[in-house]
């Protein structure tokens, strides 16, 4: 079993919850980004597409990607 750190379970939780957020499409990036404690849209942007593997606005629905 793989050791995981207090900070790191912290980050999973809070990403997880911006997740869902984000999939309810009742909040903008920079509202789910306040409200799971990132000050910093950009970080928190950059956190989430390194853990999640996608853009934190493509899961809101109706977003797409222009081409």
């Amino acid at each position: 079993m793989e050791q995981v750190s207090f900070n790191q379970k912290l980050m999973e939780i809070r990403l997880d919850f911006a997740k869902n957020m984000l999939c309810s499409g009742e909040y903008n990036v920079s509202q789910v980004a306040a409200q799971c404690g990132f000050s910093d849209i950009y970080y928190f942007s950059k956190v989430f597409k390194k853990e999640i593997g996608v853009n934190p606005s493509i899961l809101i629905p109706g977003w797409y990607e222009p081409e």
